[in-house]
């Protein structure tokens, strides 16, 4: 064997396997060992590439569309707590809003005359305002204002 056949066949494993990680590995361990105890003319493990890792490869993307529209139907708008859960969702998933940040929202950060909602932001401790886009100011306060989640607050 000569060093062209075994990158094609290293090649072609690395692309069949469900762990190309650990399948780097232990074909340059056994490369070595082949080299060490002499069953081989060369050394070939260092044509063995090493598989790249990216730290955040693993997170998830988001929601797909038609999930994220399929679950907002089934959230009954009718009542407050139906309508807060909803306004809650649209902010999230249309400004990158965190959990947190989400959960700590008041209806004061609502600058309902100026079309903006303030952020309290959790990591490095900075409030961002931001422009209260009309779609989502509809699809969020209009259910709010309908299910009377706060009579003394006007929704104008």
């Amino acid at each position: 064997m000569n060093a062209e056949i075994i990158e094609g066949l290293i090649k072609r494993l690395l692309q069949e396997s469900t762990d190309p990680d650990c399948l780097a590995g232990t074909l340059r361990r056994f490369f070595r060992y082949c080299a060490t105890r002499r069953s081989t003319r060369a050394d070939f493990s260092g044509l063995v590439p090493s598989i790249r890792r990216y730290r955040h490869a693993s997170l998830p993307k988001g929601l797909d569309d038609s999930v994220l529209g399929k679950m907002l139907q089934t959230i009954p708008r009718e009542t407050p707590v139906g309508a807060r859960d909803y306004a809650i969702i649209v902010l999230m998933t249309a400004y990158g809003i965190r959990g947190v940040s989400a959960a700590q929202l008041l209806l004061d950060d609502v600058d309902w005359q100026h079309s903006r909602i303030r952020i309290r932001a959790q990591k490095g401790g900075k409030e961002v305002v931001l422009p209260l886009m009309q779609v989502h100011y509809r699809a969020v306060f209009t259910p709010i204002c309908a299910a009377s989640v706060a009579p003394f607050w006007t929704c104008s």
